[in-house]
C-alpha cells in the first residue's frame, strides 16, 4: 500500500491522469489509520444524528479517545493516507482537469 506522499507523487504520471487511473491510485493507497492502537475501533459515519452532523460526532469521539501513549482507540477513515490523498489539492485538481 502507498503512503500519501507516494500516491501524490504518482498523480499526473503515466496511468494516473484519467478518472480510472485516479480511482486505481485511491485503491492502491493505504486506508489504515495512523496513530491508532493495535485494536482500535474504526467508526463509520453517514449523514446526521438528529440535527448534528455525524462526521463531527465521529471526529470528536476519535480525537478524544487517546490512550496514555497518545494513540487513538477510536479512528475514522479520516485518519488514513487515502483520506489525505482525497483531500489533497493536487488530487482534486487532476480529477477536475
Amino acid at each position: 500500500m502507498l503512503t500519501v506522499q507516494e500516491a501524490i507523487s504518482k498523480i499526473g504520471t503515466e496511468g494516473y491522469t484519467t478518472v480510472e487511473g485516479l480511482l486505481s491510485l485511491v485503491s492502491e493507497t493505504s486506508a489504515a489509520a495512523k496513530g491508532a492502537t493495535e485494536n482500535a475501533l474504526t467508526l463509520l459515519y453517514s449523514k446526521n444524528i438528529g440535527e448534528i452532523n455525524a462526521f463531527e460526532v465521529a471526529e470528536n469521539l476519535s480525537n478524544n479517545s487517546k490512550d496514555s501513549y497518545g494513540k487513538k482507540q477510536i479512528v475514522t477513515v479520516g485518519d488514513s493516507d487515502v483520506a489525505a490523498l482525497l483531500k489533497s489539492e493536487m488530487f482534486r485538481t487532476e480529477l477536475l482537469s
